[in-house]
């Protein structure tokens, strides 16, 4: 047999088995507050280039699963995989080193600097983060570009609509180029136009290569998506809920 043939051919079924290894799974994951159980043994694989939406009415555990997803939180039982590297068993600190620049979340609030301009809120998450110095003018002017914003960019958020408001919160979620968003509600305090353009940027930014799980009560954003699920009472199906 020939040998080079041979490494050949396990190099290649080596890196289509990384390829398929999903940047997130969560495994039978539970989470319970005092006496009330909010996720009742959750299951949830995400791969590299997903947009997956979970929908479900308040109270219903999808913040809860996010933030555990994240890293932000951990489960009562059960495991979370992200890159590869079980993270619920680790201190706080291990976990922020592994999210670092690779997860980064977009909420329903933006949580904006109110004090600051457009660019220096996105600037001063990418120094936050590690982005390296000299590239941080560029990233930021390309991503005010994309985003529609560079008319705003000496503007303070009292000065912005609700969605370019949000926009700025994409933006600065972005300076990292993180492989993994992470949305919750991102759209809540939207009007039905805001959020049509927001999602339509999301879809922009997943056909780019960024994988995203968004958590939402508006079903009207599942044409944007290629994996449905639903969650009730702390379950997750991929069946509509009867």
């Amino acid at each position: 047999m020939d040998l080079s043939f041979t490494v050949l051919n396990l190099l290649l079924i080596y890196f289509f088995f990384m390829s398929a290894q999903p940047l997130l799974e969560l495994i039978n994951v539970k989470k319970k507050y005092s006496t009330t159980e909010v996720l009742k043994g959750i299951s949830l694989k995400v791969q590299k280039g997903d947009f997956i939406g979970i929908f479900g009415p308040s109270g219903s555990g999808k913040s809860t699963l996010l933030h555990i997803a994240g890293g932000l939180d951990t489960p009562t039982e059960g495991k979370v995989f992200l890159f590869n590297t079980r993270i619920d068993i680790l201190p706080e600190n291990e976990r922020d080193k592994i999210r670092k620049g690779k997860v980064a979340y977009i909420f329903q609030f933006h949580y904006l600097l109110e004090d600051f301009t457009v660019w220096e809120n996105i600037e001063i998450f990418a120094h936050l983060l590690g982005v390296e110095k000299k590239q941080i003018p560029s990233k930021v002017e390309k991503l005010l570009r994309f985003l529609r914003l560079e008319h705003r960019k000496n503007f303070k958020p009292s000065q912005l609509s609700g969605g370019e408001r949000q926009r700025v919160a994409i933006a600065r979620a972005l300076v990292a180029d993180p492989l993994l968003i992470l949305a919750d509600e991102p759209t809540g305090n939207l009007d039905s136009h805001q959020s049509e353009e927001i999602f339509t940027y999301f879809h922009r930014l997943n056909k780019k290569g960024i994988t995203f799980v968004v958590v939402s009560h508006n079903e009207n954003l599942k044409k944007f998506l290629n994996k449905t699920y639903y969650i009730n009472d702390g379950i997750l199906s991929d069946k509509l809920p009867s």
